[in-house]
């Protein structure tokens, strides 16, 4: 939640609330995604950052702190393939435009995620995720063609996980008639990368989601098991929150 009105920060503490924004997101985008999802929204801020923006960025840095020994950990695994999780939240931001979250893992390692504001507005939750998809479809066929290069070797399709069957139903058979172009050009596109085998659409509850924490903000155990996750601590305790 964003408050207009609320007390702009003078030009000292605003040029200070800049800085660490910057630093917060380097180290977001190198070892602590965790933190990724907050510092995004902290982001949009930075133009002219209100005293309500200042306390957020506090709680993040109080976060940072009671978890200073978190890193992201690796876990190499003999199978090589690229999985991808990917995820929106709906109307998630003011101007009514949603979240996009994206998770790749190579090896069972997290090696690339990401959280971005959609660019159009979607009219429905299932619109949004179809968006996420097809936007992000192309980072996840660039690490399969990577990985091909890397290894000197034809990889296995990669895996896309998503948590909407309706979604899954629409770009594996091509079913239910979209109104817009943009959004039928969206539905083929995923078709087309399915059919002729360069991903596989596969489904997973929403509990098990990883990219969730990408999209919203989360709370307890479920902010817990995102963590824990996204840092490859998949057999240790986070705790804290």
């Amino acid at each position: 939640m964003v408050d207009e009105k609320n007390e702009v920060l003078k030009p000292v503490e605003a040029k200070r609330f800049h800085t660490t924004v910057a630093r917060l997101l380097y180290l977001s985008r190198r070892g602590r995604p965790d933190i990724i999802t907050a510092v995004g929204l902290l982001c949009t801020q930075v133009k002219l950052p209100t005293v309500q923006d200042q306390i957020k960025l506090m709680q993040v840095l109080g976060y940072l702190q009671r978890t200073v020994k978190y890193i992201l950990t690796l876990h190499p695994k003999k199978m090589v393939q690229v999985e991808a999780y990917i995820d929106a939240s709906y109307v998630t931001h003011v101007d009514g435009k949603s979240d996009s979250g994206l998770i790749v893992k190579i090896g069972g390692g997290v090696v690339f995620f990401a959280s971005r504001k959609q660019k159009c507005v979607s009219k429905s939750p299932t619109e949004a995720e179809l968006v996420a998809l097809s936007d992000n479809l192309s980072f996840v066929e660039l690490f399969q063609e990577f990985l091909g290069f890397i290894t000197n070797s034809m990889v296995t399709a990669s895996i896309i996980f998503q948590d909407n069957t309706s979604v899954i139903s629409m770009v594996i058979s091509g079913g239910r008639v979209m109104r817009t172009k943009h959004m039928r050009a969206r539905v083929f596109l995923v078709l087309e990368a399915v059919k002729e085998w360069r991903v596989v659409i596969r489904y997973i509850p929403t509990s098990l989601m990883i990219a969730d924490g990408l999209t919203k903000p989360l709370e307890g155990k479920a902010f817990d098991f995102f963590a824990k996750m996204v840092l490859g601590h998949d057999n240790k305790s986070t705790g804290g929150r």
